[in-house]
């Protein structure tokens, strides 16, 4: 059982967000996992024999400047290499990684992994698009690390068989979505995490830790995708109606 646990934006600040956790949390984690005695995993153990592994993996998403200034710092003094994915656009930017911080990353002996290079949903994208995106983020990774990714997630959990494929053929072949779940059986080019910027992921960590509340964890993530799904609907059906009416369709009598 390989367990993924995905961070967003940590602060070294008593603050928090939709995405961001105080650092606090983050060091409470790291305790709790420790105290199950469940290992915490280099993410290159994944290279040699993933269905052998067994221990989390501590994965950071969207490339943002504490993840150089309070994560690295707060990994190095537990001894634990982290997962960073990285969305090769943001390098540079106010707010988020240089390429030389990357490359620190790096030479720490963490793991840095393709987030796209927009940042944008990549199963929306035509085939043309979407390869000449990954092969961007690729290249440009390989540019500061000298070694090409193998880790991908694609943005917002968003993907496709086409996406797969397509990760796949350009050597990205550890696919890491944002389906719930602790891989019993593990699939490098689907991988399940835990959102750990979820209160209700973050409560479950101790059982699934003691290989028992992963069940709940699944049921949890489709009731979290069949609301998503009502709304969108909802959100589609209002857009139809709006065009409907723009172009006379409907009758004075709608409310």
């Amino acid at each position: 059982m390989v367990i993924f646990l995905v961070y967003h934006r940590v602060s070294a600040a008593l603050v928090a967000g939709r995405y961001t956790i105080g650092v606090d949390s983050l060091v409470n984690d790291i305790a709790t996992v420790r105290r199950s005695m469940v290992p915490i995993l280099n993410p290159h153990d994944l290279e040699l024999s993933p269905q052998n592994v067994d221990g989390v993996i501590f994965c950071f998403d969207d490339g943002t400047a504490d993840h150089h200034q309070v994560v690295l710092p707060t990994l190095a003094e537990r001894g634990i290499y982290g997962l960073f994915y990285v969305p090769t656009v943001v390098l540079g930017q106010a707010g988020h990684l240089s390429q030389g911080f990357v490359r620190e990353l790096c030479r720490a002996g963490h793991t840095v992994g393709s987030h796209g290079h927009s940042h944008s949903r990549l199963d929306h994208m035509p085939l043309d698009a979407l390869r000449a995106e990954l092969l961007q983020s690729r290249d440009i990774l390989h540019d500061i690390a000298g070694e090409c990714p193998r880790h991908i997630a694609p943005p917002g959990g968003f993907f496709s068989p086409l996406v797969q494929v397509a990760a796949q053929q350009l050597g990205l072949t550890r696919f890491r979505t944002m389906e719930w779940g602790c891989n019993r059986h593990f699939d490098p080019m689907r991988i399940e995490a835990i959102p750990m910027t979820n209160r209700l992921t973050r409560s479950l960590l101790p059982s699934v830790l003691r290989r028992r509340g992963d069940w709940l964890l699944k049921a949890a993530h489709r009731s979290k995708e069949s609301l998503r799904g009502l709304a969108v609907a909802g959100r589609s059906g209002r857009a139809r109606l709006v065009t409907r009416l723009a172009r006379g369709r409907v009758g004075d009598g709608v409310q």
